[in-house]
């Protein structure tokens, strides 16, 4: 089971529950143990005989045959309720003597009413202690608000406990048979908690939109913007699971894929996310403190911005013209590029990436995804970056 951290308040177990339940109604319950025989009321007795022989003879009234009835004093049935419940285990010693001595006397209506007051709350205290065993001996069912976590979840061997994802995810294709049940920035509670998940998996950067969510389910917050904290996370994820050999795999695979091969030869690459076609107002380009931007470094490319971006990573085309990099790469999340992109950006004539016709998109599903696919970017991208390469 997925390990939770504990909260720093106490919550009443249902015995706590039952043992207040008996000082404040003095009545006893059946007590915590399974195997615990059923408490018996004095009306429950049918002689004197089986009294004496399950219970103290101070116990029994001297006229045994008004036990149970009106004529029972009201503080011997309180006395043998709290002595139930101490040999329960529901009460400690000290809070059976204060019953005993308190002497309350109660008459027929108010005994009624905390009678059956105290039968409905310790039926939901057996309630709960069975909640409490079946979530105890179930399998973890995880819901993901995140395409990149989604992916390595099944990239670790934890997909078939994934009962749950976020709109935006489509892979691998088991997902697209999951409920969609938002995202990170808009979940959707209802469904979320109609799948009764033990974890929620969300991004930190959602911390603050799904905090409503947190208080109601356990949801576990990852970084998941620089190779660092992807590869940190994902050995998270497989301690969490319980696929710490297959997470570390995927860890070690980002780490050895990842080592950037800069040389003094590297061309300087703008990497760019797709815009509206015929509408080329503004570059949203891959900063260099982001996964994506250690993928253009290992392909062996110079991020064309040099400097490290915390905000919102978009350049006016102004910006883009005194950046002059010596190539653009368009990324397309999409099976078949937009032509019309390309051709938006070979009109900035002045860009020396245009005049030696260094515009080139990559498409293909998932490629702006911080996964484990993005190991294969790489590779798409290191044939371009070699061929744009400055020649001595």
């Amino acid at each position: 089971m997925i390990a939770t951290e504990q909260s720093s308040h106490q919550v009443a177990t249902p015995a706590d529950l039952a043992r207040w339940l008996c000082l404040r109604c003095s009545v006893g319950i059946r007590g915590p143990d399974p195997e615990a025989p059923v408490l018996k009321s004095p009306r429950m007795f049918r002689d004197a005989e089986e009294w004496s022989e399950d219970h103290d003879a101070e116990e029994w009234s001297e006229d045994h045959s008004g036990v149970g009835s009106s004529t029972t004093p009201r503080w011997h049935r309180s006395n043998f309720a709290g002595k139930q419940a101490w040999r329960a285990g529901f009460l400690r010693r000290d809070e059976w003597t204060v019953i005993v001595s308190s002497g309350t006397r109660l008459n027929r209506t108010h005994l009624f009413v905390r009678l059956f007051s105290v039968a409905l709350i310790a039926l939901l205290a057996v309630s709960c202690r069975a909640s409490q065993r079946m979530i105890a001996s179930r399998t973890n069912r995880f819901v993901s608000l995140s395409p990149a976590i989604t992916e390595t979840l099944f990239a670790i061997g934890a997909g078939p406990a994934v009962v749950g994802v976020s709109d935006y995810c489509h892979y691998p294709n088991e997902v697209e048979r999951l409920p969609h049940v938002g995202s990170g920035y808009t979940p959707r509670y209802e469904a979320i908690l109609g799948l009764t998940p033990t974890a929620v998996f969300a991004e930190s950067v959602n911390a603050e939109t799904s905090r409503d969510l947190a208080n109601m389910l356990a949801v576990k917050f990852l970084p998941w913007l620089t190779l660092e904290q992807v590869v940190q996370a994902t050995r998270e994820l497989g301690q969490l699971t319980a696929h710490e050999a297959e997470a570390e795999r995927t860890a070690r695979a980002y780490e050895d894929t990842m080592k950037s091969r800069i040389t003094a030869i590297s061309p300087r690459i703008l990497l760019v996310m797709p815009h509206l076609a015929g509408q080329l107002r503004e570059a949203w380009f891959i900063r260099r403190n982001s996964i994506h931007g250690r993928v253009l470094e290992a392909a062996g490319a110079v991020n064309a911005v040099p400097d490290d971006v915390n905000g919102p990573p978009h350049l006016s085309l102004e910006q883009v013209i005194r950046l002059d990099p010596d190539g653009i790469i368009i990324l397309e999340d999409a099976r078949v590029s937009d032509t019309h992109l390309a051709h938006d950006w070979q009109q900035l004539r002045v860009l020396t990436a245009v005049q030696k016709n260094h515009i080139q998109q990559i498409a293909a599903t998932g490629v702006t995804i911080p996964g484990p696919r993005i190991i294969d970017l790489v590779q798409r991208l290191s044939p371009w970056v070699h061929a744009w390469s400055k020649v001595p």
